[in-house]
C-alpha cells in the first residue's frame, strides 16, 4: 500500500489523513515514512465515514489496526482495544435451546491489565454429559459487556460420576452405585371420614438428594489403575470431599446439581484392600444451571464488580 503526496503540510495537532483504498489483492504490510504520526487506525469497513476529531477511539469487529505508537503497534489478533477494556467474560449457553438454558450467562472475567492478560487458560467443569454448549468471548469495561461475535460450540460428554469446586475435579468410572430421588415438601393427612388420604404441599422445596459408593483410582498414563500407590490420592479425594462446603456433582446420565455432603464419608477395603470402595450421602442445594447461584457459592469466579446474569 503506498500513499504518496497526500496532505504534505499538516500541522495542526488534530490534522489526520483519511483514505479510502480498494485492492486488487491482499493488503499485508502498511508503512508510514517522513513524517510524525500519533496514531494509525485501518478498518475493513467500507461505509466508515470521515471523523471529525481524528479515528475512531473504539475498536469494533472492522477493525483491522489502531495504534497510538506508544512503543507498540497493536493489531487485530483479538479485536479488542487494551486501552478500553479492564476485562474479558467468558459466557457460555446451552445450544439450540430456549427459556433461561438458551440466555447467554457469564461464568469467568479475565481481568486485563495489560497485553500479557490475554493469555490465559480457562477450564470450564460446569459442564453436564451428553450436552452442546455455545462459547463466546466479550470485552468488559467498567463492569459492562459489550457484544463480540466470537461464538464456538463444545459438546460435553464423559462416562462415570465427577465431582468439582470449579477449580478441580475428581471422578471415577470404576464400580459406580449410585442412586438419588427427588424431594418434595408434600406431606400426607389422613381424614377420619375418608376412604383416601390428602396431600398438603405446603412450600416450594423440590431437590434431590442420594447416595453414591465407588472406587476412585489414580491412574497410569497407560489407563491402568495405580494401586500400589494409591492411597495418596484417595486422601486427596476424600479431603476434597470433606473439606468442600458445596460441590457439583455432574453423573453420567445427565443430572448436575450443587451439592453438600451429608454426615460421614466411608471406605470399604472388603473386596480389595488396596482400592477400598468410598461412599458418601449428598443433598441437592442448588441449580448448577444458574450462574448467580454459582456466584454465590463461590463455584466460579472474576470478581464481585462483575453483574453474572
Amino acid at each position: 500500500m503506498q500513499f504518496t503526496g497526500l496532505y504534505n503540510f499538516l500541522h495542526d495537532k488534530d490534522a489526520f489523513l483519511y483514505q479510502k483504498v480498494t485492492a486488487d489483492s491482499k493488503i499485508t504490510n502498511i508503512r508510514l515514512s517522513n513524517g510524525i504520526f500519533d496514531a494509525l487506525y485501518v478498518s475493513t469497513n467500507p461505509s466508515l465515514e470521515q471523523y471529525t476529531n481524528g479515528a475512531p477511539k473504539n475498536w469494533d469487529t472492522d477493525t483491522v489496526m489502531k495504534s497510538a505508537f506508544e512503543n507498540t503497534c497493536s493489531s487485530n489478533k483479538s479485536q479488542i482495544d487494551l486501552q478500553a477494556i479492564d476485562g474479558l467474560a467468558i459466557k457460555k449457553r446451552i445450544n439450540n435451546s430456549h427459556g433461561d438454558n438458551g440466555k447467554w450467562t457469564t461464568i469467568y472475567i479475565q481481568p486485563i491489565e495489560n497485553e500479557a492478560d490475554f493469555s490465559f487458560t480457562f477450564i470450564d467443569y460446569l459442564c453436564k454429559n451428553n450436552c452442546e454448549y455455545q462459547y463466546n468471548i466479550v470485552p468488559v469495561a467498567n463492569g459492562i459487556e459489550s457484544y463480540h461475535n466470537n461464538v464456538r460450540t463444545v459438546t460435553s460428554s464423559f462416562d462415570g460420576i465427577h465431582l468439582t469446586d470449579g477449580q478441580k475435579q475428581y471422578g471415577t468410572t470404576f464400580d459406580i452405585q449410585s442412586n438419588y430421588g427427588r424431594k418434595t415438601s408434600s406431606t400426607t393427612v389422613m381424614p377420619i371420614n375418608s376412604r383416601y388420604p390428602v396431600t398438603v404441599k405446603n412450600g416450594h422445596l423440590n431437590y434431590s438428594s442420594g447416595n453414591i459408593t465407588a472406587r476412585f483410582l489414580k491412574m497410569n498414563d497407560d489407563d491402568t489403575a495405580d494401586t500400589d500407590n494409591g492411597y495418596p490420592y484417595r486422601k486427596e479425594v476424600v479431603d476434597f470431599l470433606s473439606e468442600s462446603n458445596v460441590l457439583v456433582l455432574k453423573n453420567y446420565d445427565g443430572f448436575i446439581g450443587i451439592i453438600s455432603l451429608e454426615n460421614d464419608i466411608s471406605e470399604d477395603f472388603g473386596e480389595h484392600i488396596l482400592a477400598p470402595k468410598i461412599s458418601f450421602s449428598w443433598v441437592q442445594v442448588g441449580d448448577a444451571e444458574d450462574a448467580k447461584q454459582l456466584k454465590g457459592f463461590g463455584l466460579i469466579r472474576g470478581g464481585d464488580r462483575y453483574e453474572y446474569n
